[in-house]
């Protein structure tokens, strides 16, 4: 099979090419070995289709892509969560759904999942010259630069702008990251984090311009429309500003709502302790038991910050 073949090349080329075509090697091997694991599966996928097929009919498609996403944000926690069975589980999962909509793509004549293995595995071949071919590339930059200019040339006549290839369906502040991060290697982007940060200021400025301009006793829905358009202009900017502080935006974002997530959850215990909930006391009392929890954590974590508003760092993209 071809693509056991590629995992012996890429092994002995691996040996001259350094760590990078190392780690490209045991990925190929990885495709190399599934497609065996798929077909042993493919009976289970095909039964699981066909009956789901009979009781949801044209919707199973639309289910089955919401489970997709469902499950790649799993696999993300259980990453996060260091967690080496949570992972292990997860990647089963997203895989199984990898499949299930191969399988629903063969019912419909479009393409199997031999074929989707059979064109990732082209791709990584010709995206990746310096391992396959005779091209050379010294560092990580030189290898993304070299991507970035095979897909264009790919894409050439379907796609003619830099910032195609972003998906859609990504979360707002990734996709804002990923497009900042494509006009910034034409050349398009802010000298440093001082200039986005002065940005996000004027951003705020004007946000607050719009707040004033609402009437007092209703909301009128075009002024209502140009504040949501200045907080999205602040929240692009935000985003600019955490690429050049090399922090990603999505791990940042998740990361305060878990430590927000503590803090109210401690605070719900300690009001349980006096028999009562969030709802049935002021807000004054919340403030106080809200700054108790951040207390506690503080005194566990001597370098935690003090609000749930403060990024991480994180590595970029």
């Amino acid at each position: 099979m071809r693509l056991l073949r590629l995992t012996s090349e890429t092994e002995a080329l691996a040996g001259s090419r350094g760590s990078f075509s190392r780690r490209m090697a045991g990925n190929l091997l990885l495709v190399g070995l599934a497609p065996g694991a798929v077909h042993a599966e493919m009976p289970l996928v095909r039964d699981l289709y066909r009956r789901a097929s009979r009781v949801f009919s044209h919707t199973v498609c639309n289910v089955n892509a919401v489970y997709l996403l469902e499950e790649a944000y799993e696999v993300v926690d259980a990453i996060d969560s260091k967690a080496p069975k949570a992972l292990r589980e997860e990647l089963g999962d997203l895989i199984f759904q990898i499949v299930f909509l191969s399988r629903i793509a063969k019912e419909k004549g479009e393409f199997t999942v031999d074929d989707v293995l059979r064109d990732i595995t082209d791709k990584m071949v010709r995206r990746h010259p310096h391992v396959f071919g005779q091209a050379s590339a010294g560092t990580a930059r030189e290898v993304l630069r070299q991507w970035e200019e095979i897909k264009r040339a790919e894409r050439a006549e379907e796609e003619p702008s830099t910032l195609d290839g972003v998906p859609r369906s990504l979360p707002a502040l990734l996709r804002a990251q990923r497009l900042t991060t494509k006009a910034a290697r034409v050349g398009f982007d802010w000298p440093g984090p001082e200039e986005v940060l002065a940005k996000v200021e004027e951003e705020i400025s004007e946000l607050r311009g719009a707040i004033s301009a609402e009437p007092t006793q209703k909301v009128s829905e075009k002024v209502s429309e140009k504040v949501s358009e200045e907080l999205g202009d602040i929240l692009f900017a935000v985003s600019n500003l955490a690429r050049h502080l090399g922090v990603d935006p999505e791990t940042a974002l998740q990361r305060t709502n878990s430590k927000f997530i503590r803090r109210f959850r401690r605070m719900e215990e300690l009001l349980r302790e006096r028999r009562t909930t969030p709802g049935e006391v002021s807000l004054a009392e919340l403030d106080l038991l809200w700054e108790r929890a951040k207390l506690e954590e503080r005194q566990e974590e001597p370098l935690g910050s003090d609000s749930p508003g403060r990024p991480v760092p994180t590595e970029g993209p």
